[in-house]
């Protein structure tokens, strides 16, 4: 569905209005480090699918993804619900973003499909490490199991 906006915010008309520094500006002032960046990257995502600039929100959702991982690797398991999510959102971001190249006259291979499977792997070896008897690692295994399930490719 091409209404489909990672993180389904209910300011997604905000966001069309505001520029990238103004988003900047805001996650500066509102939220602390790590998570700052992240949630700046996630709401220029949100602006750039908004405007149906699916490449251009794709190649920040990665950026995202991969500033999430290191912040995962650090904080525990207790982020695994927002890894569930940003797994979801950048699987469908990915599908629309080569769609976008392929109507652009594109090569077709799926560049964003594959990008977001290497996103995958990484986050599915963070989720296996760790002890299963603790309950960060039965939440960590269970992450691992909802990559399996939602794998692309």
């Amino acid at each position: 569905d091409d209404r489909v906006v990672p993180g389904g915010w209910d300011f997604v008309d905000y966001l069309k209005s505001r520029s990238p520094l103004d988003i900047q500006k805001w996650c500066r002032n509102k939220v602390r480090p790590p998570f700052d960046k992240i949630v700046e990257n996630h709401l220029q995502c949100i602006h750039h699918a908004s405007k149906k600039e699916h490449i251009q929100a794709m190649s920040l959702q990665k950026k995202k993804f991969e500033m999430f991982l290191e912040v995962y690797k650090s904080e525990g398991s207790w982020l695994t619900q927002v890894m569930y999510t940003l797994i979801l959102d950048t699987r469908k971001l990915a599908m629309l973003a080569d769609r976008d190249e392929q109507s652009r006259g594109g090569k077709g291979d799926n560049e964003h499909l594959v990008d977001a499977k290497r996103l995958f792997d990484s986050c599915f070896r963070f989720t296996i490490m760790g002890r299963a008897t603790t309950e960060d690692g039965v939440k960590k295994r269970a992450g691992a199991l909802f990559i399996v399930i939602n794998q692309v490719g």
